[in-house]
């Protein structure tokens, strides 16, 4: 990894994906899965800043208690001198935005200040290891963890957004599921109170009709109620570098990140990605290296696909209602 690991790079997404979410849905069924993606996708930020901080002071409080008062080398002193001004005017600059953020009036209701200073904050805490030209382990560690769960809360979100609206839909639309798939334990009705007359897409997530916990399982779930050509399984067509995210998620959740046999035959199509081709050309055994542009690149392909598919279910439904809404001649 390069010094800083291009952690700000990280957090493009918030900047440049985040912004396309609608605040308001026009339908008001599908107005909870949204609010959930948005706070989601904060509560995201808001934890990675956090994380940041404590692996920034953790940084300097362990390059700080290797710095001898006076090593004797001339050079290596001017350098510890240099790098603790930089330290501690980078410290500086991080609690003033770390109190900005804390200032906000509404934290759970993301906007272009709150994304812009989340940001700003990781970026400023990297901003000093940039400008060393020795490695702290203190930092790769930390910046490892938190491309980690970057990754990891983000593709749980997604998850639970794509399941959440795929219920409400057909809770609206019961018969737009399979006829063949409607089998359902007492036991999942019990969990209704055996009412389940607007709920029925509820109904068939709680009793695992439909599986969210992978990416092919996502976009089958999909292709069961909508056609192939339709906009909604097009949002998945057009970002199949999500089944990647998922694989490296899985990695992280299940084997500590280290490579197996599994994954590098699971990623092998990414082999000639020019941008993501790094999370395929692995060593079985190895850890997989992270970066700032990576964990954007895997990431961005998510929001974006929430987007496309929020907004094509959304505007679908809201057509129907108009046109139920008109009066017959």
């Amino acid at each position: 990894m390069p010094p800083g690991y291009g952690f700000s790079e990280s957090l493009r997404w918030l900047l440049d994906e985040f912004p396309q979410l609608p605040g308001t849905a026009k339908t008001p069924a599908f107005q909870e899965p949204l609010a959930a993606l948005r706070l989601g996708l904060l509560r995201n930020v808001q934890l990675q800043s956090l994380l940041a901080r404590s692996c920034y002071l953790s940084a300097v409080g362990g390059w700080a208690s290797g710095l001898p008062p006076n090593s004797g080398d001339p050079e290596f002193d001017a350098r510890a001198s240099n790098d603790e001004t930089i330290i501690r005017q980078c410290h500086e600059r991080l609690t003033s935005l770390m109190d900005r953020f804390r200032a906000m009036s509404d934290p759970d209701e993301p906007n272009q200040e709150m994304i812009a200073i989340g940001a700003r904050i990781i970026e400023v805490q990297c901003g000093y290891e940039i400008t060393m030209k020795h490695e702290i382990p203190f930092v790769k560690m930390g910046l490892t963890s938190l491309f980690d769960s970057m990754i990891l809360l983000t593709y749980a979100t997604f998850e639970v957004f794509v399941g959440d609206l795929w219920a409400a839909y057909i809770n609206i639309h019961p018969d737009r599921f399979p006829r063949g798939d409607k089998q359902v334990k007492i036991s999942d009705l019990e969990h209704f109170n055996f009412d389940v007359g607007h709920a029925v897409g509820d109904l068939f997530k709680y009793a695992h009709r439909a599986n969210f916990q992978s990416f092919g399982g996502i976009k089958q779930a999909y292709g069961w109620i909508f056609d192939r050509r339709s906009p909604e399984i097009a949002a998945f067509a057009s970002e199949p570098d999500i089944e990647l995210t998922s694989h490296v998620r899985n990695l992280i959740a299940h084997r500590g990140s280290r490579v197996d046999r599994q994954y590098i035959k699971n990623v092998k199509p990414w082999l000639n990605h020019s941008e993501l081709k790094p999370l395929a050309k692995v060593i079985e055994g190895q850890p997989v290296e992270l970066s700032g542009p990576l964990v954007s690149a895997m990431i961005g392909p998510c929001i974006r696909c929430s987007v496309k598919l929020f907004n094509a279910i959304d505007g679908r439904e809201h057509s129907v209602a108009n046109r139920k809404a008109i009066p017959k001649p």
